[in-house]
């Protein structure tokens, strides 16, 4: 997991009267990254998910005071179902895993997961105007459940943790996402909280970075004075 906070002051330095109404906080973990986001952003309502139970019951607590954040204990996916991931408390490297028996017991829980086009619907939302993902290799998987908000260009600016190096087997890798979202008309803005291989590895190459991405529809619609950027 990569600090995600300092996302919307990236898209205000570019835009700074974004004002969305809509913000997903995908793998929202302890819940900083939602208040920054309903800081930055004081007219949206900040959908934030977190499938662990310990995790989300900090998510809760630190978003208490904050009425916009509307918190979720699901994951996101491809498709609704149900998954297994890790638990181990207030670790920001929970993740899905596909085999769960090769865990111990206590160390997996079950969880309910969706696609984001399905719980969009669900709740009347017909635009989001930034998508944060930070699901520890799971990114592509929410992206796809993404699909059909993504054809249409509506989210505005999306964002992915991904690897940044082929070694690295934890993240998405970068190339996998930016050809995923490209056809539908998404350009890279940023790569940001880039952090490096070293602490694994003992190699100074770099590990794994936030990719954020706008779409080509809202860049059209706010064009950028050369003169003043």
């Amino acid at each position: 997991m990569t600090p995600a906070a300092g996302s919307g002051a990236l898209i205000k330095r570019h835009y700074p009267d974004f004002d969305p109404t809509v913000v997903f906080d995908v793998g929202a973990n302890n819940g900083n990254a939602s208040v920054a986001f309903a800081r930055t952003f004081p007219q949206a309502t900040i959908y934030a998910f977190e499938p662990v139970t310990s995790v989300y019951r900090t998510l809760v607590a630190t978003t208490e005071k904050h009425p916009h954040v509307q918190t979720f204990n699901i994951a996101l996916g491809r498709r609704s179902g149900r998954v297994h991931v890790t638990k181990r408390a207030a670790s920001p490297s929970n993740h899905v895993i596909e085999s769960p028996h090769l865990f111990q017991r206590g160390k997996v829980e079950p969880v309910a997961i969706t696609a984001g086009d399905e719980f969009a619907a669900e709740h009347g939302i017909d635009h989001i105007g930034f998508l944060k993902i930070d699901a520890e290799g799971y990114d592509l998987d929410v992206l796809v459940g993404f699909q059909g908000l993504l054809v249409g260009g509506r989210i505005d600016f999306v964002e992915a943790e991904v690897g940044m190096n082929p070694e690295n087997r934890r993240h998405v890798p970068f190339e996998a996402v930016k050809a995923y979202l490209e056809p539908f008309g998404y350009r890279l803005i940023h790569l940001h909280d880039l952090a490096p291989d070293t602490p694994f590895s003992g190699r100074a190459i770099l590990r794994r970075a936030n990719a954020m991405f706008v779409s080509e529809a809202f860049a059209d619609a706010n064009r950028v004075d050369p003169k003043k950027s």
